[in-house]
């Protein structure tokens, strides 16, 4: 949420933007003990606590077992174990302050992605900025002993601009690679998309839910009324819903193909025919439009911003509007809303909350 609304804050106001994101190797599996144990150590982790964590990370085996037979143990002198709840903890710690000597650009991290962006009025100063941040990026990536996968790091290019700016600069890793530029990315399970259109993500999302919805109507048989709306919600809505107040500004058309196979699982579980109206398909089941769905998340994710339920990077991109005047309105929570001067500044976070919230 807050990459999206500072790339479109950043457009609206006429700026350009180069965005980087970042592939490690293997990231859990090259974390370095003695680093790690000296950086638990610096954030005030006690002595006996760090020696429990050293007991918990040596001696550690890894094998492979194929038909039956399993290869010799292999002894693991580094990594954090995956799949186990403390295993993304110690490597959150272990990177946290990898973007400290990053200088120009925005960081953000969320376990091992990672992802940084430059605004600057010109472009030739937005990708000067990343190159040089980027540099002092790999610098700490090595200083951590981490590997950079430069052929999965992919940097993008935002711009309102017509004039397209690819292929006309390259960013290259300390060993010489080529970074390649792309015009989409999935970043934590969003497409994004140079324009901020979602088109491919909704394109990639539609593809997703036709091989559910099609898995379903193969087995709907066997499953009654309450059985099809609750695997519904469970295997399909969930996919559905996630991150829909990101990309909920979409153009209509581009959301189009969307409410049509969510009809399609309407009908799957209410079994009336294609010609049913929508309209009729929402009072069947019980469930509103997705236009509805997704203005009913956005409400809910303000007021939790409101209430300081959600992270203080989100909470303070909006703030209340505060007056001397006695109004009607004065026992309502009012939003400030920002000024924009572009349809897209508009799909910004920080400019549509209040507007909704406001509207509510």
């Amino acid at each position: 949420m807050l990459v999206v609304n500072d790339i479109a804050n950043a457009l609206d106001d006429r700026k350009h933007c180069a965005a980087l994101f970042v592939d490690l190797s293997k990231a859990f599996d090259t974390v370095d003990h003695a680093i790690l144990l000296s950086k638990l150590s610096s954030i005030g982790v006690g002595t006996d606590a760090c020696r429990w964590f050293y007991d918990y990370l040596k001696d550690r085996t890894q094998a492979v077992m194929v038909d039956g037979v399993k290869s010799d143990s292999l002894q693991l002198l580094k990594g954090v174990p995956q799949g186990s709840i403390i295993g993304p903890l110690l490597f959150s710690l272990y990177i946290n302050n990898i973007g400290d000597d990053v200088r120009y650009c925005k960081f953000h991290l969320y376990a091992d992605d990672t992802v940084m962006y430059s605004i600057a009025p010109t472009a030739d100063q937005a990708l000067m900025q990343l190159e040089s941040d980027f540099r002092t990026l790999q610098g700490s990536l090595l200083q951590l002993k981490l590997v950079l996968n430069a052929k999965k790091t992919n940097v993008m290019f935002f711009s309102r601009s017509k004039l397209s700016v690819r292929n006309t600069f390259v960013i290259t890793s300390l060993d010489g690679t080529q970074i390649k530029q792309v015009s989409a990315y999935k970043y934590l399970g969003v497409w994004l998309d140079d324009r901020l259109s979602f088109k491919k993500h909704v394109t990639e999302l539609g593809k997703k839910l036709k091989f559910k919805i099609g898995f379903l109507y193969r087995n709907r048989a066997c499953l009654s009324f309450v059985n099809r709306k609750q695997i519904v919600q469970a295997t399909f809505m969930s996919v559905l819903d996630y991150g829909d107040i990101i990309y909920m500004h979409a153009s209509a058309n581009t959301l189009k193909p969307l409410d049509a196979i969510y009809h399609c699982a309407l009908r799957f579980i209410t079994g009336d025919s294609y010609k049913t109206h929508h309209c009729i398909l929402y009072q069947h089941v019980g469930w509103a439009s997705l236009s509805v769905r997704r203005e009913q998340h956005a409400l809910l994710f303000i007021y939790k911003a409101l209430l300081l339920k959600l992270p203080p990077y989100i909470s303070s991109l909006i703030s209340t509007r505060y007056t001397n005047f006695k109004t009607r309105s004065q026992m309502w929570i009012t939003l400030e809303t920002p000024a924009v001067s572009t349809e897209l500044g508009r799909t910004a976070f920080s400019s549509f909350a209040p507007y909704l919230w406001n509207k509510l």
